[in-house]
């Protein structure tokens, strides 16, 4: 079913997104306080 490949491509880009984003922003100490909470 392309529906179904296309979400699961794009939850996976959206994953590795979200992820690399969290390592940049923890980096970050101003940023990585906010998600320590």
């Amino acid at each position: 079913i392309p529906s179904a490949t296309l979400y699961g491509g794009v939850g996976s880009l959206a994953f590795l997104y979200f992820s690399d984003w969290r390592l940049i922003v923890d980096l970050i100490p101003i940023y990585n306080g906010k998600f320590k909470d």
